[in-house]
């Protein structure tokens, strides 16, 4: 199995298990507003300050538990290390330069990063569909459709994506003929879930699901954010 096949074939498995491990769980069931304002004032706060960025981990990280899907923090951070890395490295590299602190520089951008990036993944991961779904329909039924449509097949994509990029790695394939090959697969899988379900376009009409419980712990989460705004 060549490197590179090996190394995007993970890449795509954490992609898949860190946004699409779990179906329609409780954490999905809130208002996706709510959720956006505390990710606004979440990442305002994470840019002012260290130690707020810290404590909106630490926040985050409850949260997961709170919500039961531990798996999901644990792929989360894992993928938010890459960027949180690069920046970290390229920041220190210029520190080094200007002769300043570069383990201290270094912490700085990376706790910012990490904390950043596990905010925007929690986004996704509490992203209310049925209720985006809900309100694009008022605004065009089409749009709602097509949301739910790809909300679905884009997790089946990147399921094919995987095991195509490890079955071709073992047998020995060159990566661009996999890419190739992936693009060609993408447009098979499009179509079929296209033909399948062309007529529930007509009868198709979203409904909102919502739970108490994790509006209350949105409230929560963004009076935090808004205390942590006077650090």
């Amino acid at each position: 199995m060549t490197s590179i096949s090996k190394i995007l074939s993970r890449l795509t498995q954490l992609v898949l298990r860190s946004l699409f491990l779990y179906g329609l769980i409780e954490a999905r069931k809130g208002s996706t507003l709510l959720q956006l304002l505390f990710t606004a004032m979440a990442l305002v706060a994470v840019v002012r300050s260290e130690f707020a960025a810290l404590c909106i981990l630490f926040v985050v990280f409850v949260v997961y538990i709170v919500y039961g899907i531990e798996k999901y923090l644990k792929y989360s951070l894992v993928l938010a290390l890459l960027p949180a890395i690069w920046m970290s490295l390229s920041n220190m590299l210029i520190i080094y330069l200007k002769g300043g602190d570069i383990i201290r520089a270094f912490l700085s951008v990376f706790l910012r990063a990490e904390a950043g990036s596990a905010v925007v993944l929690l986004l996704l991961h509490t992203l209310n569909i049925s209720e985006l779904c809900f309100i694009l329909y008022k605004l065009s039924p089409i749009t709602s459709f097509a949301t739910a449509l790809f909300w679905r097949l884009a997790s089946q994509l990147i399921k094919e994506t995987t095991e195509m990029l490890y079955i071709h790695g073992l047998k020995g394939e060159k990566t661009w003929k996999t890419l190739a090959m992936l693009f060609i697969r993408g447009e098979e899988v499009v179509q079929y879930f296209t033909e399948g379900i062309h007529l529930k376009q007509y009868s198709y009409k979203p409904k909102v699901v919502y739970s108490t419980r994790v509006i209350a712990i949105q409230i929560i989460l963004l009076v935090v954010a808004m205390l942590l705004q006077f650090l």
